[in-house]
């Protein structure tokens, strides 16, 4: 399976099978694991979409550049914003049983 590029152009890894992914870790956690690693991913890009857009505002009139920048910043803060919602409904799911 090739790498995929994200919106900073890095190259998003293919995710190995599961036998791979989770040796050393309870079977339970997976789902745990994966939601913490989505919270974490989507940190991640919007901190470089806010780099991002800080730059074009500091060196850009552009004002498309501008607009796309922002308009990455607002669908990285939402990602972030649903990683973080998925991932607190799991724990409270968890904590139930």
């Amino acid at each position: 399976m090739p790498a995929r590029i994200c919106l900073t152009g890095r190259a998003k890894l293919p995710v190995r099978n599961n036998s791979e992914k989770n040796m050393g870790r309870p079977e339970g956690n997976d789902d745990e694991a994966t939601a913490v690693e989505r919270v974490a991913n989507a940190a991640r890009e919007l901190r470089s979409a806010s780099a991002a857009l800080e730059a074009h505002l500091n060196t850009s009139v552009d004002t498309a550049m501008r607009t796309l920048s922002l308009a990455r910043v607002t669908a990285a803060f939402n990602d972030l914003q649903a990683a973080r919602d998925a991932l607190d409904q799991l724990l409270a799911r968890k904590r139930l049983h």
